[in-house]
């Protein structure tokens, strides 16, 4: 999100800050008066003004959200862009790239408990096949 005014951008739910969406950073209910924030509520004279949340934020966020100049402000609307590429324009190709890299486990290197459970050798062995991608499946096939 490229911040000018800060009017379409929702201060908890818009990825504008560095830190990314900020109510991923917190945890409970929000209040309804804090819930319907935008970033120019916050952002008010070039500088941010806290007390117009109703609780006070944790010092990383804090840390966060000064880190993240909003020195363009002006009277222009904010614009949605594609972080994934160089120009902000969103294109299938770092689409792909972005969803390639995607990993929702972290790859885990050590699998030697897998012979420290006590099971039939066979079951062991296609356990360790299928940890190591060693397993012939129709895809692991077809790219052969």
């Amino acid at each position: 999100m490229l911040i000018r005014n800060g009017r379409s951008t929702r201060f908890w739910l818009d990825e504008w800050a560095k830190c990314g969406p900020l109510r991923g950073c917190i945890e409970g209910p929000l209040a309804p008066t804090d819930s319907s924030l935008r970033v120019c509520d916050v952002w008010v004279a070039n500088d941010w003004d806290f007390s117009r949340i109703s609780f006070v934020l944790p010092s990383e966020i804090l840390d966060c959200i000064r880190n993240t100049s909003l020195s363009w402000f002006s009277a222009a609307n904010d614009i949605r862009v594609w972080k994934h590429s160089t120009d902000g324009q969103f294109c299938s190709n770092s689409a792909y790239l972005l969803a390639k890299e995607f990993h929702p486990y972290p790859p885990i290197t050590n699998w030697s408990w897998v012979w420290a459970i006590c099971a039939n050798p066979c079951i062991l062995h296609f356990v360790w096949r299928v940890l190591h991608l060693k397993l012939n499946t129709k895809t692991h096939l077809f790219h052969r």
